[in-house]
Formats: structure tokens, C-alpha cells, sequence
């Protein structure tokens, strides 16, 4: 019985090591915001180009979010549609295709091609 423990020990600290190995195969890049002091990334592509919402007034209320695309240290603002005022995009495929939506008192789905 003593040996069993032993072998569950030794295989739970290379479990330990092999974690703090892999975790380490990861960077943490501030992408920034759109002014305001918050941003949330929703989706990532193959390329590492990112998407997501950011307030764009320090202090504003959720109304003052827009949607974003984030790709190689640009962070851009994929603004509103006419009417609106909010924008937030949800995904982004490997052709850099953005799905989001647009509210003001109602929600409209949008597909975004931002080249």
C-alpha cells in the first residue's frame, strides 16, 4: 500500500510540473481601449486577430460601447450602424469576417467585413 501512494504522488507533482510548463507557453497582451477604461474580448481567429467592446467615454455608461478589432497591435473601432448606439462584435472567422449586433431600443444581428 505504501508503494501505491507513492506512485500517485510522484504522478500527481509531474502533473504539477507538466502545468506550470504548459502555462508558460502563453503570453498577455493589453490590448487597449477605445478610450474609455474598459474593454472585453469576445473572439479570436487563427491569425490572432481579436474582437470585442470597449467603453469609449472614461465614465460612460453601457450605451458608449463599440465593437473592436484588434490585429497585430491595431486596435480599431468598427463603430455603430446608423440609428444605433452600441455596438459590440461577437466573433471573427480566418477570413476576418466579424459577427456582432447593434442596439438602441432593439437589437439588429450584423456581418462585419473588415479588411
Amino acid at each position: 500500500m505504501p508503494l501505491k501512494g507513492l506512485r500517485l504522488l510522484l504522478v500527481g507533482i509531474g502533473l504539477l510540473f507538466a502545468r506550470s510548463t504548459f502555462a508558460q507557453q502563453y503570453m498577455v497582451t493589453d490590448l487597449g481601449t477605445l478610450g474609455g477604461v474598459t474593454a472585453v474580448a469576445t473572439g479570436i481567429n487563427s491569425s490572432g486577430e481579436v474582437v470585442g467592446l470597449s467603453s469609449t467615454i472614461p465614465g460612460g455608461d453601457s450605451y458608449t460601447w463599440h465593437a473592436f478589432r484588434w490585429s497585430h497591435g491595431t486596435l480599431r473601432d468598427l463603430g455603430v450602424l446608423a440609428g444605433y448606439t452600441r455596438s459590440e462584435a461577437n466573433a471573427i472567422n480566418d477570413q476576418s469576417q466579424i459577427v456582432g449586433v447593434c442596439q438602441s431600443s432593439t437589437l439588429r444581428a450584423r456581418l462585419l467585413v473588415d479588411g
